[in-house]
């Protein structure tokens, strides 16, 4: 009896176990790398944690060009672990438009493709202006919006896309920051008109000096 209802409670935990390693939503976190000032160059990394399966997958990035410029894609050690034959699809950027495509890749030949955790994507960028940008997402999007910017499609082996938990980026410029960049803008107008200041008093002093020398050259010359 002892040795039936151990049986039966082992069968009980290893169907429990399964339902909740089947029922863990796969996670996808964002991290940027880097000083985000003007100029300098960043990396966005698109994290994955849990995932089985994975046999292809794409992103599209949807910024503002005036405050970054993509410079190109990279993929992470998730999907480039030795054992799977792989075609990448090729990406396209366009930085007058503010859209960036990372065409993608997928598994090839019968095979359950990459599962665990690790870096899905790296996104290198260069930071134009130091300003306020998001990196957000949504599950099964059509195309990125100004709001969830960025769309990104994972499928499995059976080619059915994945959904995910998304935990994004949003950068906020500092207000010391634009108080810094305002003070700058007024130091650089009050340099400005100071100097015109100093001219002007130079001008008015050189004037007032040649004045003293001719009136007391045309005195000197009258006694004379």
């Amino acid at each position: 009896m002892k040795k039936v209802m151990l049986c039966f409670l082992c069968l009980i935990l290893f169907m429990y176990g399964r339902d909740v390693k089947a029922l863990t939503p796969t996670s996808l976190t964002v991290d940027v790398k880097g000083n985000i000032e003007a100029g300098e160059t960043i990396q966005i990394l698109i994290n994955v944690d849990i995932i089985e399966s994975l046999y292809a997958g794409s992103a599209t990035l949807k910024y503002d060009p005036k405050i970054l410029k993509i410079m190109g894609f990279e993929k992470g050690d998730l999907i480039t672990k030795a054992g799977e034959n792989t075609f990448d699809v090729g990406n396209k950027i366009d930085n007058a438009k503010g859209i960036a495509v990372f065409g993608g890749f997928t598994c090839v030949g019968k095979t359950n493709g990459f599962s665990g955790s690790g870096t899905f994507l790296k996104i290198n960028a260069k930071v134009l202006t130091k300003d306020s940008f998001h990196i957000k997402s949504l599950p099964f999007l059509d195309s990125p919006n100004e709001i969830n910017n960025l769309k990104i499609q994972l499928c499995d082996k059976n080619i059915k896309e994945i959904t995910y938990k998304f935990k994004g980026y949003d950068f906020k410029a500092g207000a010391v920051a634009k108080i810094q960049e305002i003070n700058k803008a007024k130091s650089t107008t009050n340099t400005g008109r100071h100097m015109e200041v100093l001219i002007g008093s130079t001008i008015a002093l050189v004037l007032a000096v040649v004045g003293v020398v001719y009136f007391y050259n045309k005195k000197h010359q009258i006694n004379n």
